[in-house]
Parts: C-alpha cells; sequence; structure tokens
C-alpha cells in the first residue's frame, strides 16, 4: 500500500481509515499468502491498465494471468464510451480540516458526466466501495466541465485550464462514482454508485474517527 507522509509525519490513508474503523469487509479467514497474491495481480493489473491508456502498453508482453482483465477494460471502454481522463497519483488531502492519504483509480467522460472510477479485480465487490469512491471524490473536490470534457480538478490554481474554454461555458460539477469489476474471463461489472449523501456521510464519520 501507498505510504502517505507529509511534514515528517505519516498521513493515515483512505483505505485504513476505512479497515480500522470497520466498513471494509474483514480478510481474518483468508490466508496471507492468498491475500498477498491477490494484492500483487491487482498492482500488475493496475500498471497494465495506466499503460494501456498511456499507449505504452505491450500487449504480447502482459501475463497470461492478466490479460482477461486487460481485455475485459478494453471492452467496458469501447460498450460504454469511456473516455479516460487522468489515472490517479498518491496525494495527500484535507477535507474539514482533516488530512487522509489518497490514490484514486482512473477519472474520466462517460455519457455527458465526470466518472471516478474505482477497478476491482475481485472475485466478490466489497462492500466497502461506495465509502471508498467517496473519499475520493472528497479529495478531488468538484470537477470543471465543458461540453467537450473535463477541463481540471481545481480551476482557480490552474492558469493553462482557464484558458481551454470560454467561462462561460464551464461549470463546476460534483463526480459521478461507480466501481468497475473485472474478471479473468474478459467480461465486467459496472456498478454506479448512487448520488446521495449516505457514503459521504459514513466517510467524514470514518475520517474524524480516526483523525481527531
Amino acid at each position: 500500500e501507498h505510504a502517505y507522509v507529509q511534514d515528517f509525519v505519516r498521513i493515515p490513508s483512505a483505505t485504513e481509515i476505512i479497515r480500522e474503523t470497520g466498513i471494509s469487509d474483514g480478510f481474518d479467514d483468508i490466508p496471507k499468502a492468498t491475500l498477498e497474491y491477490a494484492r500483487e495481480r491487482g498492482s500488475y493489473v493496475d500498471a497494465c491498465l495506466r499503460a494501456l491508456d498511456a499507449g505504452e502498453l505491450d500487449d504480447a508482453g502482459v501475463h497470461k494471468e492478466a490479460q482477461g482483465y486487460v481485455k475485459a477494460y478494453k471492452t467496458f471502454k469501447a460498450e460504454r464510451g469511456f473516455v479516460t481522463h487522468a489515472w490517479g497519483k498518491p496525494r495527500v488531502a484535507v477535507k474539514n480540516g482533516m488530512k487522509f492519504g489518497m490514490t484514486e483509480d482512473v477519472t474520466g467522460w462517460m455519457l455527458s458526466a465526470p466518472w471516478l472510477v474505482d477497478i476491482k479485480c475481485t472475485a466478490a465487490m466489497p462492500e466497502s466501495v461506495p465509502v471508498q469512491t467517496a473519499a475520493y471524490a472528497c479529495g478531488l473536490g468538484r470537477v470543471v466541465v465543458s461540453d467537450r470534457g473535463i477541463e481540471t480538478y481545481d480551476f482557480v490554481k490552474d492558469s493553462t485550464a482557464r484558458a481551454l474554454a470560454d467561462p462561460s461555458m464551464l461549470s463546476a460539477v460534483p463526480w459521478k462514482r461507480a466501481a468497475l469489476q473485472l474478471f479473468p474471463d474478459a467480461t465486467y461489472f459496472f456498478d454506479p454508485h448512487k448520488d446521495d449523501e449516505g457514503d459521504f456521510s459514513e466517510w467524514l464519520s470514518a475520517l474524524y474517527l480516526v483523525t481527531r
């Protein structure tokens, strides 16, 4: 997992906060070796998908165990019209004065809206994922869009983005959130999260309990 440090102080990650407050599913009954293998597989697939969207993936070099997941992602993008905007980078976010570390998966444009998508390669979808995407959405804040797609995450600070479009055509909107479950047989399951405040309230409560 990523380690987040700011001013020589370790900052708890969104994943740690969700785990510590009991929101995430328990894995106590799963052998450590199995969990470690799943983690390594997920990290490898993540690297493949990032390379794919950057135009740098050599399909012939993808490990056979990851090929189905990569194909599933390609199918998702083709069928849903998902246009990748960016893959997440490790960052320390602040919400209501409370700090947490996060690295979102992928953001993009689909159905005339900005989407924040968390990708899973697990056999079952963890129930905590909607809270996880709420954490990421809190960390990123509202997103500035135009009719052609995502312009920037931070319009106030990004002078380049301000020159990209007529300001009258821009608007700051919340993220659409979803989980994308990829399977080794090259199929996928897309799970949009509800546009309500429940996930955000649960996340903010967990954040408060761990950081205050």
